[in-house]
Protein backbone atom coordinates (compact mmCIF):
# COMPACT_ATOMS: atom_id res chain seq x y z
CA UNK A 1 0.00 0.00 0.00
CA UNK A 2 2.75 2.32 0.86
CA UNK A 3 4.57 1.44 -2.28
CA UNK A 4 1.51 2.31 -4.33
CA UNK A 5 1.14 5.66 -2.74
CA UNK A 6 4.80 6.57 -3.38
CA UNK A 7 4.45 5.48 -7.00
CA UNK A 8 1.38 7.65 -7.51
CA UNK A 9 3.07 10.66 -5.95
CA UNK A 10 6.07 10.37 -8.20
CA UNK A 11 3.92 9.99 -11.28
CA UNK A 12 1.91 13.09 -10.34
CA UNK A 13 5.05 15.12 -9.91
CA UNK A 14 6.44 14.03 -13.24
CA UNK A 15 3.20 14.92 -14.91
CA UNK A 16 3.06 18.37 -13.45
CA UNK A 17 6.65 19.09 -14.43
CA UNK A 18 6.03 17.90 -18.00
CA UNK A 19 2.92 20.07 -18.27
CA UNK A 20 4.78 23.13 -17.17
CA UNK A 21 7.61 22.53 -19.54
CA UNK A 22 5.31 22.04 -22.52
CA UNK A 23 3.35 25.16 -21.73
CA UNK A 24 6.44 27.28 -21.53
CA UNK A 25 7.93 25.88 -24.71
CA UNK A 26 4.73 26.48 -26.63
CA UNK A 27 4.38 30.03 -25.41
CA UNK A 28 7.87 30.92 -26.61
CA UNK A 29 7.23 29.58 -30.04
CA UNK A 30 3.85 31.16 -30.40
CA UNK A 31 4.68 34.72 -29.00
CA UNK A 32 8.41 35.53 -29.34
CA UNK A 33 7.82 39.33 -28.87
CA UNK A 34 5.84 38.77 -25.74
CA UNK A 35 8.56 36.59 -24.43
CA UNK A 36 11.15 39.28 -25.25
CA UNK A 37 9.06 41.94 -23.57
CA UNK A 38 8.52 39.83 -20.57
CA UNK A 39 12.23 39.30 -20.31
CA UNK A 40 12.88 43.02 -20.72
CA UNK A 41 10.32 43.80 -18.07
CA UNK A 42 11.89 41.34 -15.76
CA UNK A 43 15.31 42.79 -16.43
CA UNK A 44 14.01 46.34 -16.05
CA UNK A 45 12.24 45.35 -12.86
CA UNK A 46 15.43 43.83 -11.55
CA UNK A 47 17.39 46.90 -12.57
CA UNK A 48 14.88 49.17 -10.94
CA UNK A 49 14.95 47.04 -7.90
CA UNK A 50 18.72 47.21 -7.81
CA UNK A 51 18.68 50.98 -8.37
CA UNK A 52 16.07 51.32 -5.69
CA UNK A 53 18.25 49.40 -3.32
CA UNK A 54 21.28 51.42 -4.22
CA UNK A 55 19.30 54.68 -3.92
CA UNK A 56 17.80 53.60 -0.63
CA UNK A 57 21.26 52.78 0.62
CA UNK A 58 22.80 56.03 -0.66
CA UNK A 59 19.88 58.30 0.05
CA UNK A 60 20.43 58.52 3.81
CA UNK A 61 24.03 59.51 3.20
CA UNK A 62 22.97 62.32 0.88
CA UNK A 63 19.90 63.43 2.73
CA UNK A 64 21.35 63.33 6.22
CA UNK A 65 25.14 63.41 6.29
CA UNK A 66 25.62 65.88 3.43
CA UNK A 67 22.78 68.06 4.60
CA UNK A 68 23.97 68.00 8.17
CA UNK A 69 27.48 68.69 6.92
CA UNK A 70 26.26 71.66 4.89
CA UNK A 71 24.08 72.92 7.75
CA UNK A 72 26.97 72.46 10.17
CA UNK A 73 29.25 74.44 7.89
CA UNK A 74 26.73 77.27 7.60
CA UNK A 75 26.17 77.24 11.35
CA UNK A 76 29.88 77.46 12.06
CA UNK A 77 30.23 80.33 9.56
CA UNK A 78 27.32 82.15 11.18
CA UNK A 79 28.76 81.50 14.59
CA UNK A 80 32.10 82.93 13.47
CA UNK A 81 30.35 85.96 11.96
CA UNK A 82 28.21 86.42 15.06
CA UNK A 83 31.28 86.10 17.24
CA UNK A 84 33.10 88.72 15.15
CA UNK A 85 30.09 91.05 15.24
CA UNK A 86 29.74 90.53 18.96
CA UNK A 87 33.40 91.40 19.44
CA UNK A 88 32.92 94.51 17.30
CA UNK A 89 29.85 95.50 19.32
CA UNK A 90 31.72 94.95 22.57
CA UNK A 91 34.64 97.01 21.24
CA UNK A 92 32.30 99.79 20.12
CA UNK A 93 30.57 99.80 23.51
CA UNK A 94 33.92 100.06 25.20
CA UNK A 95 34.88 102.91 22.89
CA UNK A 96 31.55 104.62 23.58
CA UNK A 97 32.07 104.28 27.31
CA UNK A 98 35.61 105.58 27.00
CA UNK A 99 34.47 108.48 24.81
CA UNK A 100 31.62 109.24 27.20
CA UNK A 101 34.07 109.29 30.09
CA UNK A 102 36.49 111.46 28.12
CA UNK A 103 33.63 113.76 27.15
CA UNK A 104 32.59 114.03 30.77
CA UNK A 105 36.14 114.81 31.80
CA UNK A 106 36.45 117.33 28.95
CA UNK A 107 33.20 119.02 29.97
CA UNK A 108 34.43 119.24 33.54
CA UNK A 109 37.73 120.66 32.32
CA UNK A 110 35.86 123.19 30.19
CA UNK A 111 33.79 124.18 33.23
CA UNK A 112 36.95 124.51 35.30
CA UNK A 113 38.60 126.56 32.56
CA UNK A 114 35.51 128.75 32.25
CA UNK A 115 35.55 129.27 35.99
CA UNK A 116 39.26 130.09 35.90
CA UNK A 117 38.67 132.49 33.01
CA UNK A 118 35.81 134.19 34.87
CA UNK A 119 37.96 134.42 38.00
CA UNK A 120 40.83 135.82 35.94
CA UNK A 121 38.49 138.34 34.33
CA UNK A 122 37.19 139.39 37.71
CA UNK A 123 40.73 139.62 39.07
CA UNK A 124 41.84 141.54 35.97
CA UNK A 125 38.95 143.96 36.38
CA UNK A 126 39.84 144.45 40.02
CA UNK A 127 43.50 144.96 39.15
CA UNK A 128 42.58 147.44 36.45
CA UNK A 129 40.45 149.34 38.92
CA UNK A 130 43.22 149.18 41.49
CA UNK A 131 46.00 150.12 39.06
CA UNK A 132 44.17 152.88 37.28
CA UNK A 133 44.09 156.24 39.03
CA UNK A 134 40.66 157.35 40.18
CA UNK A 135 38.71 159.50 37.76
CA UNK A 136 39.51 162.64 39.72
CA UNK A 137 42.93 162.63 41.33
CA UNK A 138 43.32 164.76 44.39
CA UNK A 139 46.44 166.68 45.21
CA UNK A 140 47.41 164.00 47.70
CA UNK A 141 47.16 161.32 45.03
CA UNK A 142 49.26 163.42 42.66
CA UNK A 143 51.92 163.70 45.34
CA UNK A 144 51.77 159.98 46.06
CA UNK A 145 52.08 159.13 42.38
CA UNK A 146 55.19 161.25 42.12
CA UNK A 147 56.69 159.66 45.23
CA UNK A 148 56.07 156.16 43.90
CA UNK A 149 57.20 157.04 40.38
CA UNK A 150 60.69 158.23 41.30
CA UNK A 151 62.09 158.23 44.84
CA UNK A 152 64.77 160.74 45.70
CA UNK A 153 68.21 159.67 44.49
CA UNK A 154 69.81 160.45 47.84
CA UNK A 155 67.70 157.88 49.67
CA UNK A 156 66.45 154.44 48.94
CA UNK A 157 63.15 152.79 49.76
CA UNK A 158 63.42 151.26 53.21
CA UNK A 159 60.59 148.95 54.12
CA UNK A 160 59.11 149.46 57.55
CA UNK A 161 60.02 146.60 59.84
CA UNK A 162 57.41 145.01 62.13
CA UNK A 163 57.25 146.10 65.74
CA UNK A 164 59.47 143.80 67.87
CA UNK A 165 56.78 143.70 70.57
CA UNK A 166 54.34 142.28 68.05
CA UNK A 167 56.82 139.64 66.85
CA UNK A 168 56.74 136.17 68.38
CA UNK A 169 59.72 134.03 69.26
CA UNK A 170 60.06 132.70 65.73
CA UNK A 171 60.42 136.25 64.45
CA UNK A 172 57.07 136.22 62.61
CA UNK A 173 54.72 139.14 62.67
CA UNK A 174 51.39 137.81 64.03
CA UNK A 175 49.47 140.33 61.91
CA UNK A 176 51.22 139.27 58.72
CA UNK A 177 49.62 137.08 56.08
CA UNK A 178 52.98 135.52 55.25
CA UNK A 179 56.50 135.60 56.54
CA UNK A 180 57.91 139.12 56.96
CA UNK A 181 54.88 140.67 55.21
CA UNK A 182 52.73 143.04 57.17
CA UNK A 183 49.01 142.42 56.98
CA UNK A 184 47.12 145.18 55.15
CA UNK A 185 45.20 147.59 57.32
CA UNK A 186 42.17 149.71 56.55
CA UNK A 187 44.25 152.75 57.45
CA UNK A 188 46.56 152.02 54.51
CA UNK A 189 43.83 153.43 52.24
CA UNK A 190 43.97 156.76 54.04
CA UNK A 191 46.37 159.35 52.64
CA UNK A 192 46.89 162.99 53.41
CA UNK A 193 48.96 166.09 52.85
CA UNK A 194 49.59 169.35 54.67
CA UNK A 195 50.22 172.59 52.83
CA UNK A 196 51.54 175.64 54.61
CA UNK A 197 52.59 179.16 53.63
CA UNK A 198 53.62 182.26 55.52
CA UNK A 199 54.22 185.80 54.37
CA UNK A 200 55.77 188.70 56.26
CA UNK A 201 56.52 192.04 54.60
CA UNK A 202 57.37 195.43 56.14
CA UNK A 203 57.98 198.68 54.28
CA UNK A 204 55.59 201.59 54.45
CA UNK A 205 53.06 199.06 55.58
CA UNK A 206 53.28 195.95 57.68
CA UNK A 207 51.77 192.96 55.97
CA UNK A 208 51.51 189.48 57.44
CA UNK A 209 49.92 186.51 55.80
CA UNK A 210 49.22 182.92 56.65
CA UNK A 211 47.65 180.24 54.53
CA UNK A 212 47.31 176.51 54.88
CA UNK A 213 45.64 173.49 53.47
CA UNK A 214 44.74 170.01 54.71
CA UNK A 215 44.01 167.23 52.26
CA UNK A 216 42.60 163.86 53.31
CA UNK A 217 41.64 161.02 50.97
CA UNK A 218 40.25 157.59 51.78
CA UNK A 219 40.09 155.21 48.83
CA UNK A 220 38.63 151.79 48.28
CA UNK A 221 39.81 151.04 44.72
CA UNK A 222 36.93 148.67 44.02
CA UNK A 223 34.11 150.75 45.50
CA UNK A 224 34.55 154.41 46.27
CA UNK A 225 36.76 157.38 47.09
CA UNK A 226 36.18 160.09 49.70
CA UNK A 227 38.14 163.33 49.33
CA UNK A 228 38.25 166.24 51.79
CA UNK A 229 40.01 169.52 50.93
CA UNK A 230 40.08 172.34 53.49
CA UNK A 231 42.10 175.50 52.93
CA UNK A 232 42.24 178.95 54.46
CA UNK A 233 44.03 182.24 53.87
CA UNK A 234 44.45 185.22 56.13
CA UNK A 235 46.27 188.47 55.35
CA UNK A 236 46.69 191.36 57.78
CA UNK A 237 47.87 194.79 56.67
CA UNK A 238 48.67 197.35 59.38
CA UNK A 239 46.63 195.41 61.85
CA UNK A 240 43.65 195.41 59.51
CA UNK A 241 42.45 192.21 57.87
CA UNK A 242 42.53 192.48 54.11
CA UNK A 243 42.03 188.83 53.26
CA UNK A 244 40.07 186.37 55.31
CA UNK A 245 38.60 183.37 53.56
CA UNK A 246 38.13 179.65 54.05
CA UNK A 247 36.85 176.88 51.83
CA UNK A 248 35.93 173.26 52.47
CA UNK A 249 35.30 170.88 49.57
CA UNK A 250 34.00 167.39 50.25
CA UNK A 251 33.39 164.88 47.44
CA UNK A 252 32.34 161.24 47.40
CA UNK A 253 32.93 159.21 44.21
CA UNK A 254 31.22 155.85 43.80
CA UNK A 255 32.86 153.66 41.13
CA UNK A 256 30.54 152.22 38.49
CA UNK A 257 33.32 151.05 36.18
CA UNK A 258 37.06 151.71 36.08
CA UNK A 259 36.38 154.91 34.10
CA UNK A 260 32.96 156.09 35.30
CA UNK A 261 31.65 157.29 38.67
CA UNK A 262 28.69 158.88 40.38
CA UNK A 263 29.72 161.79 42.61
CA UNK A 264 28.18 163.70 45.51
CA UNK A 265 29.82 167.05 46.22
CA UNK A 266 29.57 169.94 48.64
CA UNK A 267 31.53 173.20 48.36
CA UNK A 268 31.35 175.60 51.30
CA UNK A 269 33.05 178.95 50.72
CA UNK A 270 33.28 181.95 53.03
CA UNK A 271 35.12 185.17 52.24
CA UNK A 272 34.79 188.54 54.00
CA UNK A 273 36.08 190.55 51.04
CA UNK A 274 34.55 188.80 48.04
CA UNK A 275 31.39 189.70 46.16
CA UNK A 276 29.51 187.03 48.09
CA UNK A 277 30.25 186.54 51.74
CA UNK A 278 28.94 182.96 51.81
CA UNK A 279 28.46 180.47 49.02
CA UNK A 280 27.18 176.96 49.68
CA UNK A 281 27.01 174.68 46.66
CA UNK A 282 25.71 171.10 46.60
CA UNK A 283 25.74 168.95 43.48
CA UNK A 284 25.45 165.37 42.25
CA UNK A 285 26.23 163.92 38.86
CA UNK A 286 28.13 161.59 36.61
CA UNK A 287 31.88 161.60 35.99
CA UNK A 288 33.84 159.85 33.28
CA UNK A 289 37.54 159.58 32.53
CA UNK A 290 38.08 160.30 28.83
CA UNK A 291 41.87 159.96 28.73
CA UNK A 292 43.95 157.99 31.20
CA UNK A 293 47.62 157.41 30.37
CA UNK A 294 50.88 157.76 32.26
CA UNK A 295 51.23 161.39 31.21
CA UNK A 296 47.69 162.57 30.49
CA UNK A 297 44.41 162.35 32.36
CA UNK A 298 41.16 164.04 31.36
CA UNK A 299 38.03 163.88 33.50
CA UNK A 300 34.58 165.33 32.80
CA UNK A 301 31.86 165.77 35.45
CA UNK A 302 28.33 166.95 34.84
CA UNK A 303 25.23 167.12 36.98
CA UNK A 304 22.58 169.26 38.67
CA UNK A 305 23.03 171.12 41.92
CA UNK A 306 21.79 173.72 44.36
CA UNK A 307 23.50 177.00 45.30
CA UNK A 308 22.85 179.32 48.21
CA UNK A 309 24.67 182.69 48.12
CA UNK A 310 24.83 185.57 50.56
CA UNK A 311 25.81 188.92 48.95
CA UNK A 312 28.49 190.91 50.74
CA UNK A 313 26.51 194.15 51.18
CA UNK A 314 26.04 194.28 54.92
CA UNK A 315 23.31 193.26 57.28
CA UNK A 316 20.53 193.94 54.79
CA UNK A 317 21.75 191.30 52.36
CA UNK A 318 19.24 188.66 51.26
CA UNK A 319 20.27 185.09 50.54
CA UNK A 320 19.93 183.99 46.92
CA UNK A 321 18.88 180.34 46.43
CA UNK A 322 18.68 178.64 43.05
CA UNK A 323 19.13 175.37 41.20
CA UNK A 324 22.13 175.13 38.95
CA UNK A 325 23.83 172.90 36.39
CA UNK A 326 27.51 172.15 37.01
CA UNK A 327 30.14 171.16 34.43
CA UNK A 328 33.76 170.42 35.34
CA UNK A 329 36.79 169.69 33.14
CA UNK A 330 39.87 168.43 34.94
CA UNK A 331 43.11 167.83 33.03
CA UNK A 332 46.41 166.56 34.48
CA UNK A 333 49.75 166.42 32.74
CA UNK A 334 52.89 164.77 34.10
CA UNK A 335 55.81 166.63 32.56
CA UNK A 336 58.60 164.71 34.26
CA UNK A 337 59.24 162.39 37.16
CA UNK A 338 59.05 165.29 39.61
CA UNK A 339 56.93 167.92 37.86
CA UNK A 340 53.26 167.88 36.98
CA UNK A 341 50.45 170.27 36.17
CA UNK A 342 46.73 170.32 36.86
CA UNK A 343 44.09 172.46 35.20
CA UNK A 344 40.44 172.70 36.32
CA UNK A 345 37.62 174.57 34.62
CA UNK A 346 34.23 174.75 36.38
CA UNK A 347 31.05 176.26 34.98
CA UNK A 348 27.93 176.77 37.11
CA UNK A 349 24.82 177.88 35.25
CA UNK A 350 21.81 179.10 37.23
CA UNK A 351 18.63 181.02 36.64
CA UNK A 352 19.83 184.06 38.62
CA UNK A 353 23.59 183.90 38.29
CA UNK A 354 26.42 182.19 36.41
CA UNK A 355 29.91 181.52 37.75
CA UNK A 356 33.07 180.51 35.87
CA UNK A 357 36.11 179.26 37.75
CA UNK A 358 39.57 178.39 36.44
CA UNK A 359 42.32 176.88 38.57
CA UNK A 360 45.92 176.08 37.59
CA UNK A 361 48.36 174.16 39.82
CA UNK A 362 52.01 173.34 39.33
CA UNK A 363 53.66 170.85 41.66
CA UNK A 364 57.38 170.17 41.84
CA UNK A 365 59.17 167.64 44.02
CA UNK A 366 61.90 169.10 46.19
CA UNK A 367 63.07 166.35 48.50
CA UNK A 368 61.52 163.00 49.31
CA UNK A 369 57.91 163.82 50.32
CA UNK A 370 58.31 167.59 50.25
CA UNK A 371 56.85 169.52 47.30
CA UNK A 372 56.57 173.11 46.17
CA UNK A 373 53.09 174.07 44.95
CA UNK A 374 52.18 177.09 42.90
CA UNK A 375 48.47 177.80 42.44
CA UNK A 376 46.65 180.42 40.42
CA UNK A 377 42.87 180.87 40.46
CA UNK A 378 40.51 183.08 38.52
CA UNK A 379 36.80 183.43 39.28
CA UNK A 380 34.21 185.33 37.29
CA UNK A 381 30.73 186.03 38.71
CA UNK A 382 28.22 187.35 36.20
CA UNK A 383 25.82 189.09 38.59
CA UNK A 384 27.37 190.80 41.64
CA UNK A 385 26.15 193.35 44.16
CA UNK A 386 26.81 197.03 43.55
CA UNK A 387 30.27 198.39 44.27
CA UNK A 388 31.80 194.89 43.97
CA UNK A 389 33.92 193.33 41.28
CA UNK A 390 33.05 190.44 39.01
CA UNK A 391 36.65 189.26 38.70
CA UNK A 392 38.60 187.65 41.51
CA UNK A 393 42.25 186.59 41.32
CA UNK A 394 44.42 184.69 43.74
CA UNK A 395 47.89 183.15 43.60
CA UNK A 396 49.82 181.20 46.21
CA UNK A 397 53.21 179.59 46.55
CA UNK A 398 53.34 177.01 49.34
CA UNK A 399 55.13 173.92 50.56
CA UNK A 400 53.30 170.60 50.71
CA UNK A 401 54.27 167.55 52.72
CA UNK A 402 52.59 164.24 51.95
CA UNK A 403 52.04 161.43 54.45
Amino acid sequence: MNYLLITLSCASAIFVSASLYLNQHLDKKKHPQVRHLSKNKVNQSRKNSDDLKRFSLRQPVFSSNKKVEFIGADTKQLERENTAQYKIIVHLNQQNKRLAQESKVAKQQVKDKDKEISDLKATTAKLQIAMQPPPMLSDVEQVKSLIEAQPDLITTNIKKQPDPEQTNKQGIDPNATSLNIKAPSKWDNLTGAVEFGFNYEQDNQLQKGLNGRLLMTYTDPLKYKLNSDFDFKYVNTDELATTNKARWQLQYDHNLTPVSTIFYRSDLNRSHFASYNKEYIYSVGYGRTIINTKKHNLLIEIGPGYRSSMPNIGEDSVRINEYIGRLNFSYQYVSSESLQFKFDSVTEIGHKNNIYLTNLQMQNKIYRKLFAVFEFEYKYTENVPEDTLRDEYSSDLTLLYAF
